[in-house]
């Protein structure tokens, strides 16, 4: 679609003058440790990658969103999230954001498998071990307060 057309179904949320004129492929090379072959590779992969996920956080529907999050949180690439998976996604939140963003609680090993304990408890409704995606998207369609942070954060990201 050219920056001149738009789909009537949704509003133009992008400025239609966007234009970036992007490094030479000989510059990313020279400034990366990746070769022309694996920068092209990994272009079209990011640029395929990034578009449908922008589309979905945009302008998908609730549960479109509550399925790229379980994807996103599926780091095993296996269609089940564990205990495990959710202790590693909380540290790398706390890592991310930092320790000033947790006033209240110090950031220990011990609280962030805690705090994965009890998110995971909630979610793993049948007791299996295990969260699928039915299971998590059951929780959170069930979840008022969740279901409207998931919707805010998507309305706020253009």
């Amino acid at each position: 679609m050219e920056a001149s057309e738009q789909n009537d179904d949704y509003p133009m949320i992008f400025p239609v003058d966007i234009r970036k004129v992007p490094k030479s492929l000989e510059e990313i090379v020279r400034i990366t440790k990746f070769n022309k072959s694996e920068i092209r590779l990994l272009y079209k992969g990011f640029k395929q990658d990034y578009i449908q996920t922008l589309s979905i956080l945009v302008r998908g529907s609730t549960k479109e969103k509550l399925h790229w999050i379980f994807r996103f949180y599926d780091i095993s690439d296996d269609g089940k999230l564990t205990k495990q998976t959710f202790t590693t996604i909380l540290r790398s939140i706390y890592d991310l954001l930092g320790s000033s963003m947790f006033v209240h609680q110090p950031i220990t090993d011990e609280n962030i498998e805690k705090h994965s304990a009890l998110i995971f408890d909630k979610l793993d409704s049948h007791h299996s071990g295990t969260i699928n995606l039915d299971d998590f998207e059951s929780y959170c369609l069930h979840d008022v307060q969740l279901v409207e942070t998931v919707e805010f954060l998507s309305s706020n990201l253009v």
